[in-house]
């Protein structure tokens, strides 16, 4: 599935350094890797069980699109659902919400080259 992920400038910042400091291939593959790094490596609870995606409202123009397989959607959707996250119009700004999440996770508790 085609997704296209918005996010809060300082996230696109993270994705842009992660993509200037390890050679990665571009935004989308540096997002993917963080999705794919926080599902293996991390309790749920400990991403989604305190509030992280706080502050300046995300941009619609910052957009990063990326191919998810269709387990990982079906996992995302799963975390937007059991846990409490304010309401969104479409099922892009709830994935998008949770991967917000997910990466103020990695900005706040895990050191990039652990990932990359």
């Amino acid at each position: 599935m085609n997704l296209n992920v918005i996010l809060k400038d300082y996230q696109l910042e993270i994705l842009n350094q992660a993509v200037k400091d390890f050679s990665i291939s571009g935004k989308d593959q540096a997002l993917l890797t963080l999705i794919q790094y926080v599902l293996k490596h991390n309790d749920p609870d400990s991403i989604f069980g305190e509030v992280r995606c706080l502050g300046d409202c995300y941009i619609p123009e910052l957009v990063v699109t990326i191919d998810l397989e269709e387990n990982i959607v079906e996992k995302l959707k799963l975390f937007f659902q059991d846990y409490d996250f304010e309401e969104y119009s479409s099922e892009e700004e709830e994935l998008s919400k949770t991967i917000r999440s997910m990466i103020n996770y990695i900005d706040q508790e895990v050191d990039l080259n652990e990932i990359f």
